[in-house]
């Protein structure tokens, strides 16, 4: 009798152990603690919206080609300078020396202006299509530029015409 409830209390454990295995797998495979973590956010927050810069770099031109990753945010090339807009999306700007120097409706990658020789800090911004910008800025990149002789540097885009909200 004894050996029987030995053999019972095993079972049970291994039972316990197993079913304790498959939910963890299942979890994982679901995404884990991510996904916990990314569906919490979502209810507290809503729709998560954020632009980062990937990498920035300093062409011979005298401008900056930019890599970005934006996330929650859609792009509307048509709507760009148009007084509609939608609170979803528009287009992304480059931020240069803390002014707006060019614009981008690509999801990826964009291009300053040609800017004069020297350091200058470099982020972007999401915008709506009407000009106006949420406060949404990536952190800020340091890019060193060197403009071509006899070259001058370029003039900001007319999409820039309002000023940025200051930054996070």
């Amino acid at each position: 009798m004894r050996k029987s409830m030995s053999t019972s209390r095993v079972a049970r454990s291994l039972a316990a152990f197993a079913l304790v295995t498959a939910v963890a797998a299942t979890f994982a495979a679901l995404g884990g603690i991510d996904l916990a973590h990314s569906m919490i956010r979502l209810e507290q927050y809503g729709e998560v919206q954020d632009i980062s810069i990937d990498k920035a770099t300093a062409a011979k031109n005298g401008s900056i080609a930019v890599r970005v990753t934006i996330v929650g945010w859609k792009m509307y090339p048509k709507l760009l300078g148009k007084r509609f807009r939608l609170d979803d999306g528009g287009h992304w700007v480059m931020m240069v020396d803390g002014r707006c120097n060019n614009v981008s409706t690509n999801k990826s990658k964009g291009s300053t202006k040609p800017l004069k020789s020297g350091k200058h800090k470099l982020r972007a911004q999401l915008a709506f299509s009407d000009g106006r910008y949420p406060r949404i800025l990536s952190d800020p990149v340091r890019v060193k530029t060197k403009l071509p002789g006899g070259k001058k540097p370029g003039v900001a885009s007319k999409y820039c015409a309002k000023p940025a909200a200051s930054g996070r």
